[in-house]
């Protein structure tokens, strides 16, 4: 599963662990982690 830095981060929260976002997302691309990608949604049009 694909964790954003926003939910790494509230997870380390948890844990006591008080790290900022943007370390958070530095450590995400020194290590290669992607972010979850929100699904691309058609667009549909509806004649009512």
């Amino acid at each position: 599963m694909r964790y954003g830095y926003r939910r790494i981060q509230a997870s380390l929260v948890r844990q006591c662990v008080w790290v900022s976002g943007k370390v958070v997302q530095r450590l995400m691309t020194q290590e290669g982690l992607l972010a979850a990608a929100p699904k691309r949604r058609r667009y549909g049009f509806y004649f009512g």
